[in-house]
């Protein structure tokens, strides 16, 4: 499974995420989000599409003298705050979900371009 050079645009207006593939120029650009964002919602004649970029990353304080059994049973991923994609203000991942329970939720996955994307429903 490929996804280098895929990206996301959440809608600011409806339950929906569209994914895309960067085109060269914006996967190497340090700014590339911002015209990957204005060529999709050009390319889908819309402009409800934004980048959720991702802020900073809090990890809790590792603990030192732990052996790496004690590490793991402690470790916990560090907390992503995102800048909301409607406001700019910090924004938390409150829960997660497969495409599936995206999709059986009301969301909508939009792809766009040359790619497939497939779900599995759970077992």
């Amino acid at each position: 499974m490929v996804t280098a050079g895929l990206a996301s645009l959440l809608s600011i207006i409806l339950d929906e995420i569209v994914v895309a593939e960067m085109d060269p120029q914006e996967w190497n650009e340090v700014r590339s989000d911002y015209a990957f964002q204005a060529r999709i919602n050009s390319l889908l004649d819309r402009n409800d599409l934004r980048s959720v970029r991702l802020r900073h990353a809090e990890a809790a304080a590792p603990s030192s003298g732990l052996s790496f059994q004690d590490f793991l049973q402690t470790y916990a991923p560090p907390r992503l705050v995102f800048a909301c994609a409607q406001c700019g203000l910090d924004a938390v991942t409150m829960r997660s979900a497969t495409p599936f329970d995206y999709k059986a939720a009301g969301g909508t996955l939009t792809v766009v371009g040359d790619l497939e994307f497939r779900d599995l429903p759970p077992e």
